[in-house]
């Protein structure tokens, strides 16, 4: 058996390493410096040097934005952040430009994380749990196949934030988690086939 293979190594002493959707190391995020700033490092290709990004982008306070993901080629990165706005909204940083253009944002709500509805291979965000007085879904394109899936289930539990957990390869079966104001969460499982 062959020892460890070092892979790569992160610009920052205290970071977070993220992979692009085909497995390269191509984002850290973490922060400059103890007791610094929040920033973001990025490389074209998992060879290719860091660059610093996150000062040109997102200069200030910590914690104005978050990593969600990259966009499905793998050219994009998909944030969470402050800097647009009174609320939290998602964007798309171009790494190239530093152009950040948004891609949704509620005018009085705030978007966490855990409220983003990806697609069933989590490389397109398609909708968002909009958590006001009445919580409820909000997608952004009604053609998608995943959208279509999740309007679904939400239509059987109406009044409830439903989740799916997980989906089976050929979306025939979901794990979803059904949860409300009075209801902590329940799990279930849906047979599309039946």
């Amino acid at each position: 058996p062959q020892g460890p293979r070092h892979v790569t190594g992160s610009p920052l002493t205290n970071g977070d390493l993220h992979a692009d959707h085909l497995g390269n190391i191509r984002l850290a995020t973490g922060y400059s410096s103890p007791g610094g700033h929040k920033t973001l490092f990025y490389r074209r290709e998992e060879n290719a040097d860091w660059v610093n990004i996150g000062n040109e982008v997102i200069a200030g306070d910590d914690d104005r934005f978050a990593f969600l993901g990259f966009d499905e080629k793998n050219q994009h990165l998909i944030l969470l952040t402050d800097v647009l706005g009174d609320t939290t909204a998602i964007a798309q940083l171009d790494p190239e430009s530093r152009k950040l253009d948004l891609i949704y944002q509620n005018s009085r709500l705030d978007i966490r994380s855990e409220d983003i509805i990806w697609n069933k291979n989590r490389n397109k965000i398609i909708g968002v749990t909009l958590r006001g007085s009445y919580p409820q879904n909000h997608y952004f394109d009604d053609s998608d196949k995943s959208t279509k899936t999740h309007q679904y289930l939400d239509s059987l539990f109406a009044g409830q934030i439903v989740r799916v957990v997980s989906e089976a390869r050929d979306a025939s079966k979901f794990v979803i988690n059904v949860s409300a104001d009075r209801n902590p969460g329940d799990y279930y499982l849906y047979d599309g086939k039946k």
